[in-house]
């Protein structure tokens, strides 16, 4: 099954330049949201065109990191909190002191 597209997709100031405006749709739940990602990572522009109405989680971490060293992304950028994913506890076992392996504990 495909994946579908997640935006929202960089505009690069070049892209800006071209005579036709950017897809965007103002409809969309996570416009909103795209428009504070965007601002937070201080992108010339951003395009929905091929976007299927969910957002990069990746770009949510990127945001956040550029939130903690420039106040005024803290305070432009209202984006929602991510949700964070248990994950099985990991166990760190070594035989030698340089080295570490990591088993996932089995219950």
């Amino acid at each position: 099954m495909d994946q579908p597209n997640k935006g929202p997709f960089r505009l690069f100031e070049q892209d800006s330049e071209s005579s036709e405006d950017p897809f965007r749709n103002y409809d969309c739940d996570n416009y909103q949201n795209c428009l504070s990602l965007a601002a937070g990572l201080d992108w010339d522009g951003f395009k929905c065109d091929g976007c299927q109405g969910q957002i990069q989680e990746s770009l949510y971490w990127q945001v956040r990191q550029a939130q903690k060293k420039d106040q005024l992304v803290k305070e432009i950028c209202d984006i929602p909190i991510v949700e964070c994913i248990e994950t099985p506890e990991v166990e760190a076992v070594s035989e030698h002191p340089s080295v570490t392996h990591s088993i996932v504990n089995q219950k």
